[in-house]
């Protein structure tokens, strides 16, 4: 999965950690959300992470490449994340485009029609095993010669 996103709860100042699971509105509850981003570039493995709450607290805590980070949304809401531009870049010489429904359907029926002109091939093959002067005819170059009488 290109982006994780974790989260933790840390009790501040509980009595007894894990014995009572319900807190009194003056307990300090302190949260920490981490997002992990994974370049989806064949040729990259680089993962960017940062603490959410600490960026928003200062921003110099938030990794430079988190700016570099750039995502492609293709029509259906598919989506691709790459942490570069040069990721995105070699990503898309291998790109092939998804194809609309309509474009499906005619390439369906395209290969309903050759599997139709396989299957009568066949048959026809199958014919000239069994019957094969059903198919022998002159045809004025192999030296047969036509009588008409």
């Amino acid at each position: 999965m290109p982006v994780e996103k974790n989260q933790k709860l840390t009790l501040i100042d509980f009595p007894e950690a894990g014995v009572n699971t319900n807190l009194d509105p003056a307990q300090k509850i302190e949260g920490e959300t981490t997002i992990t981003v994974s370049c989806e570039s064949p040729t990259c493995s680089n993962k960017i992470s940062w603490v959410v709450e600490q960026a928003g607290k200062d921003a110099d805590s938030l990794p430079d490449d988190a700016y570099r980070i750039l995502i492609l949304e293709a029509f259906g809401g598919q989506k691709a994340v790459f942490c570069s531009w040069d990721c995105m870049r070699r990503a898309m010489k291998s790109y092939v485009a998804p194809l609309s429904p309509r474009e499906q359907a005619e390439i369906e029926k395209n290969n309903e029609a050759v599997e139709e002109k396989k299957k009568a091939a066949v048959n026809l093959a199958a014919a000239v095993v069994h019957n094969p002067e059903a198919v022998s005819q002159p045809d004025g170059f192999s030296g047969e010669t036509t009588t008409n009488e």
